[in-house]
């Protein structure tokens, strides 16, 4: 009992002496503690913003790396991946913009040169315009290069590639860009003179090849001579002297006036055709019947104003040719005929028509190239198309026409 008793005091002094020592919570306390767990949670956002900024830097990074692949890859795909196959040829982006690019900027310089901008830019019909004269010309080129070699043709085109190369650093630099700029605005985004090299001299090639073959496909005399008799009107050549009688119709002209002003200036041809007949001279009756702006034109030429010489079938104003092209036509003929196009009456003098012996060469280029277009036309039917990038719709269209 007593050790209990000690036990249970023993206890007690214990707790006296733990109470004695615990320090008493102050205001000041309290506020040291809450600046203490304050200083604890901005550590701890400090710490959280740290790592979002490593992970917002390693993003950044990522994003750059990204769009360095993306650039990577999509500049792999236009000099390695197989864009068009013709024939047993694949033929990358790279090569297809070439051949592109060449056409489009053709089609530019033809509207400039007749004073135009491009009205059809980056419209659809116009890519499948191009996509299809590219596709054309591809096939040309390869089915030339490989009759080439396939007939053991060789050519060097190392002196004419040098030449080329020169004419486009001349005009790289009188536009005042870059080489690798000038490259990019004729051939793609991804073209260098290097990679560009084996599509030009391979075009070089085929032209070469498709030249020795014009020279072998070139007719005899006798070929030719038959070729004109059946072509006549497109090589012979008239003189003839003509004056042109017009009316003053406008567009907003009633029909019943257009009658009468056509057939006011008819008579007025038939009279002039009829004085001619009677001996009176050609030059001179134009000239009576002339405006005052027109005179000039017969009284100052020598008695050649109304003469026209060597004039072509095409050449001839559409109301005329017929006439003076036709074979029973004979020197001194003469008439009177309409056009109604420009509501005009012609007075029409027949003076010679012949042939210009000059003309064979023309004659012996368009057979020699006849033939070879026809011999290129049964190659190039041998090459298919397979749209491997799924970028020529034209050929979709073709086939859903057919």
């Amino acid at each position: 009992m007593d050790r209990k008793i000690g036990k249970w005091r023993t206890g007690m002094e214990k707790n006296k002496q733990t109470e004695g020592t615990e320090k008493i919570i102050t205001k000041y306390d309290r506020k040291m503690e809450r600046r203490k767990l304050e200083k604890e949670k901005e550590e701890k956002k400090e710490k959280w913003l740290k790592i979002g900024g490593t992970g917002a830097g390693i993003l950044a990074v990522g994003g750059i790396i990204f769009a360095i692949l993306l650039t990577f890859h999509n500049k792999n795909l236009v000099l390695k991946n197989t864009y068009v196959k013709i024939g047993d040829h694949e033929v990358t982006k790279l090569e297809y913009d070439y051949y592109y690019k060449s056409i489009e900027n053709n089609y530019y310089s033809y509207l400039s040169s007749l004073g135009l901008s491009n009205l059809n830019g980056g419209d659809d019909a116009m890519k499948d315009i191009y996509d299809e004269q590219t596709v054309t010309q591809i096939k040309e080129v390869k089915a030339l290069a490989d009759e080439a070699k396939k007939n053991g043709f060789v050519y060097n085109s190392d002196e004419e590639y040098k030449q080329l190369i020169q004419g486009m650093e001349e005009s790289a630099k009188a536009s005042s860009v870059t080489m690798s700029k000038y490259y990019k605005g004729l051939y793609g985004s991804y073209a260098t003179v290097n990679n560009i090299e084996p599509f030009l001299k391979e075009n070089l090639l085929a032209a070469a090849y498709r030249e020795s073959l014009t020279e072998e496909n070139r007719p005899g005399e006798e070929e030719v001579k038959k070729y004109y008799e059946e072509n006549k009107n497109t090589y012979d050549s008239v003189d003839y002297r003509s004056f042109a009688f017009s009316s003053n119709i406008g567009e907003d002209t009633l029909e019943e006036e257009k009658n009468k002003a056509m057939e006011d200036i008819k008579k007025k041809a038939k009279a002039m055709e009829e004085r001619r007949k009677a001996g009176e001279d050609f030059e001179a009756l134009c000239i009576e019947n002339a405006n005052e702006e027109q005179k000039s034109l017969y009284e100052n030429a020598e008695g050649k104003g109304s003469l026209t010489e060597g004039s072509s079938y095409g050449g001839t104003p559409v109301a005329l040719s017929e006439w003076l092209f036709d074979e029973k036509r004979k020197s001194g003929d003469l008439t009177t005929l309409p056009d109604e196009t420009n509501s005009q009456y012609y007075v029409v003098e027949f003076v010679k028509r012949y042939y210009d012996e000059t003309k064979n060469e023309t004659i012996e280029n368009t057979i020699a190239n006849e033939k070879v277009s026809k011999l290129l036309e049964d190659l190039t039917s041998q090459y298919t198309v397979a749209d491997v990038a799924g970028e020529l719709t034209y050929l979709t269209q073709n086939a859903e026409t057919k």
